[in-house]
Parts: C-alpha cells; sequence; structure tokens
C-alpha cells in the first residue's frame, strides 16, 4: 500500500510548481521540523531522566531519525486550493524528499558513529 500511495503522490509532484521561493519554503521547513523535533524529544528525554535517571538514550540519533513519509503528503494533498494548497504541497514535498534521501540516507553513519 506505501509503495502504491508513494507512485500516486509522485504523479501529483509534476503539477507542484516549484520555483526559488517554494524551495525557499521548503528549506525554512525543514528548519522548523528540526527545531521543533528536537524541542520535544529533548523536553521528553529530560523528564525522562529525571524520573528514572538510569535511563539513557541519544537526543541527536531522535531527532534526526525523524522520517517523515506518505502521511504528511496525503495530508497536504488534502488542503483545499484556496487555504494556501500550492506552498504547503511544495514545503511537505521538500521536507519529505530530504527526509528520505538525506536522513534515511545518513541514518546509519551516525549510528554506526555512536558504536
Amino acid at each position: 500500500m506505501n509503495a502504491v500511495l508513494f507512485v500516486l503522490l509522485g504523479l501529483q509532484v509534476l503539477v507542484v510548481p516549484f520555483s526559488r521561493l517554494f524551495l525557499l519554503v521548503g528549506v525554512l521547513a525543514i528548519l522548523s521540523v528540526f527545531v521543533v523535533r528536537f524541542v520535544v524529544v529533548s523536553s521528553i528525554i529530560v523528564s525522562l531522566r529525571r524520573l528514572q535517571p538510569s535511563h539513557r538514550s541519544s537526543i541527536k540519533i531522535l531527532t534526526w531519525g525523524g522520517i517523515r513519509g506518505g502521511l504528511a503528503l496525503a495530508l497536504a494533498l488534502s488542503v483545499l486550493e484556496q487555504e494556501g494548497h500550492p506552498w504547503i504541497l511544495a514545503a511537505t514535498y521538500t521536507v519529505v524528499l530530504f527526509s528520505i534521501l538525506v536522513q534515511g540516507g545518513s541514518l546509519p553513519l551516525l549510528l554506526n558513529r555512536r558504536r
């Protein structure tokens, strides 16, 4: 099902107008996703460490490993045209592509470095 979803979403990308402004919005979306994920993961891990001092985990790996995909794209496609559909779609595609290609591709390197 996930493969079919990505094929259909890949066909949708042909109609998304990518321009420099849309790519800038995508880069800003990537940065904001990382900042928000870091804050949320850090606050949860710090809370866990207060409750269980022996609890160990890596905030860096949990932040970098937050891979996004089909669900985010499906939600972006459901936004109505008059509500900023092209902007949301372009930003979401940029975040998902970055997540799959860069984060997914470099996560094994980050995990091997931790050993």
